[in-house]
């Protein structure tokens, strides 16, 4: 095995790998600084004769002090590849290898001094000192074969003051495992990372093709390096998170008797996220941004959605309905709170996260570098409200319910108001806290409490939907929820 490097010595695979660079640099700066050379010429030559201005009859002077500064810049890189192609062919990097080594190197016969191979003498290993094994040791030192003791279940590098005894090899057999190694990770990297291999991260302005060896010290951190175990996680979370996967079961087993149900939790959940993002959030915020253009263009950038109140949005929704009938429908989804600001921007953000990814059940987003409060609506609670204004305009008018809300109307209620769970009849989604936000199902005299969090409010629009779904046949009235209709129980098919 190779032994650590001293401080400020490199390795022989890193010194091997700068020549091999040197050698690749050589012949791509000796092209550059020919074409550098004569883009220059080709300036110099048009500078002295006045070939552009004459051609196109135009004034000489600001042309001439273009190409003055572009010759300039061509001469001093020709001059910059020239200083670096004597610099790589006058003085190159020497190294001393043997035979075997100089194979497995890939090296040419330029600046190779060769060296006698040496047999592998038998010493006996020093005391390990009072540290970490990994200190100080180069990368590459590393072998794949290691003592039992340096699994990573149980790493000596935790235990303070415990250095385990690695084996050695003969050098010529480390050398090749090393190389090895370090070609496999380096060819790994270039697949993972195409873009660090572009010509843009050259480091001279004149971009050129690099090797391997130029990404050394990126590939040092690939290597597999034993790690502590992570602390155990708190007895107290795992007993939570089981009482709530088990109560979830209980309540889900009052509603079906089927297994893979619970199974499928997960996956409804994603597909739920992703149909009120698509089909609901996504329109919305496309349709906010094409009636504040409208308003702008009639003149009323006073009326502009998410900076207007909403009882002047509400008026100009009646006064402007022939030029801009589709500013009622908008209205209801956003009559949930004074803060239209707030509300317009958090459902932007939402609908642009992808799959609600910056969804905060118990709380918000900030604005204008204000954080969220009780004062604002939680994301649950807007969730709701726009998925029953959905739903809303989904379901034929009641004579009921002359506001249009027959969904928010029929199958919905909120604290302080308490639903008379004695009706038989009586199908909704109950808010019963509003802070934290929670949500119940009741269905024929029957209250369905799904563990709080933040998988409540999706949860219980679930089982909702699935009660649809199995025991209503899939309609809501006279409304069908599958395919020929508003399309949302395909998150229950595989």
């Amino acid at each position: 095995m190779f032994t650590p490097p001293k401080e400020g010595m490199p390795s022989m695979i890193d010194r091997a790998l700068r020549m091999r660079r040197e050698e690749q640099a050589r012949q791509v700066v000796l092209a550059w600084a020919v074409l550098n050379v004569s883009l220059a010429g080709m300036i110099y030559t048009e500078m002295s004769g006045k070939l552009l201005s004459r051609y196109y009859n135009i004034t000489y002077w600001p042309i001439w002090y273009i190409e003055l500064v572009l010759a300039s810049l061509f001469s001093l890189n020709a001059l910059f590849d020239f200083w670096k192609y004597f610099k790589y062919t006058m003085a190159p990097s020497t190294i001393a290898v043997s035979p075997e080594q100089h194979h497995l190197l890939g090296l040419r016969n330029t600046s190779i001094q060769a060296s006698p191979p040496q047999k592998p003498e038998k010493k006996e290993a020093p005391a390990p000192a009072q540290s970490s094994p990994l200190q100080g040791q180069s990368v590459l030192s590393f072998s794949p074969s290691r003592t039992a003791s340096s699994s990573p279940k149980f790493s000596p590098s935790c235990v303070p003051g415990y250095s385990p005894t690695l084996s050695s090899p003969s050098p010529t057999n480390s050398l090749y495992r090393d190389t090895y190694r370090y070609r496999s990770i380096a060819q790994l990297y270039l697949k993972l990372c195409p873009e660090s291999v572009s010509p843009s991260h050259s480091p001279t302005f004149w971009n050129y093709n690099r090797s391997v060896g130029d990404y050394a010290q990126s590939l040092r951190k690939f290597l597999y390096q034993p790690a502590c175990r992570s602390q155990a996680p708190s007895a107290h979370k795992d007993e939570t998170d089981l009482g709530s996967k088990q109560a979830a079961e209980e309540v889900w087993a009052r509603i079906t008797t089927s297994r893979p149900v619970l199974d499928r939790i997960d996956g409804w959940t994603a597909k739920l996220r992703n149909w009120i993002s698509d089909t609901i959030l996504v329109p919305l915020v496309k349709e906010i941004d094409s009636v504040n253009s409208l308003l702008r263009r009639m003149g009323c950038p006073e009326l502009q959605i998410g900076e207007a109140s909403i009882s002047s949005l509400k008026q100009a929704a009646v006064t402007k309905a022939s030029s801009i009938p589709t500013l009622n429908s908008i209205v209801q989804y956003l009559d949930i709170t004074p803060n239209q600001e707030y509300l317009v921007d958090r459902i932007k953000e939402l609908a642009h996260s992808g799959c609600m990814s910056s969804f905060r059940w118990n709380g918000g987003g900030d604005l204008k570098n204000r954080k969220w409060d009780t004062d604002l609506p939680t994301d649950c609670a807007i969730l709701m409200h726009v998925f029953c204004t959905y739903l809303d305009s989904r379901l034929p008018p009641h004579p009921k319910y002359p506001d249009g809300k027959t969904f928010t109307s029929q199958h919905f209620s909120h604290t302080p108001d308490k639903p008379d769970v004695t009706k038989e009849n009586l199908f909704c989604i109950h808010q019963s806290s509003t802070t934290p936000p929670h949500y119940q199902l009741i269905y024929q005299g029957h209250v369905y409490s799904l563990p709080k969090g933040r998988n409540n409010l999706f949860h219980t629009i679930l089982m909702f939907l699935y009660v649809i779904k199995t025991k209503e046949s899939g309609m809501l009235g006279r409304v069908n929820l599958g395919l020929s209709g508003v399309n949302i129980l395909w998150i229950f098919e595989d």
